[in-house]
């Protein structure tokens, strides 16, 4: 089977690697059910820089002969008045006609974050905030968003010494504080196990960097999964590969590719 996905993701790589700067092309499949270029539940994005705007058009493989799915389009600008950058990245989904934003402002002299989600349908669904503050010479990061639709709050602090990491995140629907700890052991090598305070289920990761500035990411949930990821590094973008791995059921394994040309 594996020589099957191998054989296709080959086609899928030689029909767009020759596309100009600016394409991306992602795959989502299940190693034990592709059934053709169809099966591999291919999408495409197709991005341009137009004057201040990245603008586009999102289709699936299926669907190349219709009108794409989605249309988008991003841009970033100084904001006047008070030092920073606003971001605003909307997204028309042409079948239901919904308009969705995400919009973000940052400020590098104010350490300083503040981020919204809006719809046409249900207005703004989602804010959040990010902030750093200097606590006995560390940099500790704190950061909250809040679900307006779910009333879920979800909030994390990190803080940084030497080479390790700490950051312990909450949210008041599971009303779970997970501790994870990501410590760097060498150049290349990186640690990172977690644990649920509530539950005291424990999750292990470890990610090596590789030549190319490349990695590879693994992330073991004891009784469940093993979670693969791999950022191969090229010269002109990067391809992402994840897979999942049921601990139990092998069959149920699911891989899913994305290739991003840099525009």
């Amino acid at each position: 089977m594996f020589t099957r996905v191998i054989a296709l993701l080959a086609l899928v790589a030689a029909v767009f690697a020759s596309a100009p700067n600016g394409k991306s092309v992602s795959a989502a499949v299940k190693d034990t059910q592709v059934d053709g270029l169809a099966g591999l539940n291919i999408n495409w994005e197709a991005p341009f820089n137009f004057d201040k705007y990245v603008v586009g058009f999102r289709y699936h493989l299926g669907n190349l002969k219709k009108v794409p799915e989605s249309l988008f389009a991003k841009r970033s600008f100084e904001t006047a008045g008070i030092e920073g950058t606003a971001t605003v990245d909307a997204d028309y989904h042409i079948g239901n006609k919904l308009l969705s934003a995400d919009v973000r402002w940052a400020s590098s002299n104010h350490d300083l974050e503040a981020r919204a989600k809006a719809n046409n349908e249900d207005r703004v669904t989602e804010v959040g905030l990010t902030t750093s503050q200097n606590v006995e010479g560390k940099k500790v990061i704190l950061s909250a968003d809040y679900n307006l639709l779910k009333k879920r709050l979800a909030s994390s602090a990190k803080v940084t010494v030497d080479d390790t990491t700490a950051q312990v995140n909450y949210d008041n629907v599971d009303r779970d504080a997970v501790l994870k700890v990501s410590h760097k052991v060498d150049d290349r090598n990186t640690v990172e196990p977690s644990i649920s305070l509530k539950s005291g289920h424990m999750t292990y990761g470890w990610t090596r960097a590789l030549n190319g500035g490349g990695s590879v990411q693994a992330v073991y949930n004891p009784g469940e999964t093993v979670d693969v990821t791999w950022k191969d590094n090229g010269a002109n973008g990067v391809w992402n590969t994840k897979a999942s791995i049921p601990v139990d059921d092998h069959s149920s394994t699911t891989i899913s590719f994305s290739r991003d040309w840099k525009y």
